[in-house]
């Protein structure tokens, strides 16, 4: 049973996920309405990305949250190293799919980079730096 900082922690960490997950969800629904009013009918050919782009947003949060514990300690090296992993999945997965999958690709490359990161700070933070975040479902 988490108390004390821990539990505030905890807390801040569901309510900013809900906060952000809201904004996912509004950004999903107007991003098509925002496309029509404000850019030419081009753009709404891509508008199937946004979806993409704003979960791994979401994931990219989750992981922000995570990597508090490393500086809190000191061992900020681990997020370098989450960093390098998600960049370079990302860069890769851009550079080896674009040719096939067109620009498509690059949603789906950044859900995976950004959910590589976070599983990676989730797993040494706790194992390194003592992180006591609960994942509930």
């Amino acid at each position: 049973m988490l108390h004390g900082p821990e539990l505030h922690y905890q807390q801040l960490f569901e309510v900013t996920i809900f906060c952000a997950s809201v904004a996912v969800v509004g950004i999903i629904l107007t991003a098509p309405v925002l496309t029509l009013l404000l850019a030419d009918s081009s753009y709404m050919q891509v508008i199937y990305i946004v979806p993409l782009m704003a979960f791994g947003q979401l994931i990219s949060l989750a992981a922000n949250q995570f990597s508090i514990c490393f500086s809190l300690v000191k061992k900020t090296v681990y997020i370098l190293f989450s960093a390098m992993i998600a960049g370079t999945t990302g860069f890769v997965m851009n550079y080896l799919l674009m040719g096939t999958f067109g620009y498509e690709i690059s949603g789906y490359s950044q859900v995976v980079s950004f959910s590589l990161m976070a599983l990676f700070l989730f797993y040494f933070g706790k194992k390194v730096a003592n992180l006591k975040i609960q994942l509930k479902n």
